[in-house]
């Protein structure tokens, strides 16, 4: 599936700052969608031809778990792409975060088939 988003101008929310796992700031807003894992295996989220240069985001993914999106709730992250083995029946949060204060358009794609 591919999303397509914008963290800035009202189309991101303030709910995480920073991760415990990851050094630096996320003060910037984010996106979060929320996926339920059909069955187990390899599953990648990944930013479609990203441009740090002019918005610097980075993908998150957290273990939904006792259903608050908490930083505690770790399971993969990387600048352009986190790969993680999901668990079926299990909820994720899919996250696409600006660094520091960076906000703006995005697309993004989640291959369960990497």
């Amino acid at each position: 599936d591919i999303v397509v988003g914008d963290t800035s101008q009202g189309g991101g929310v303030l709910l995480v700052d920073g991760y415990e796992e990851v050094v630096g700031n996320y003060e910037a807003p984010e996106q979060i969608f929320r996926w339920t894992a059909s069955s187990s295996g390899p599953v990648e989220l990944a930013l479609i031809d990203p441009e740090p240069t002019l918005v610097n985001h980075d993908v998150f993914v957290l273990d939904e778990g006792n259903g608050l999106c908490l930083a505690g709730d770790f399971v993969a992250w990387d600048f352009h792409t986190a790969a993680f083995e999901a668990t079926a029946g299990t909820t994720y949060l899919l996250i696409v975060d600006g660094y520091a204060s960076d906000a703006g358009a995005f697309a993004a794609q989640l291959d369960c088939s990497p």
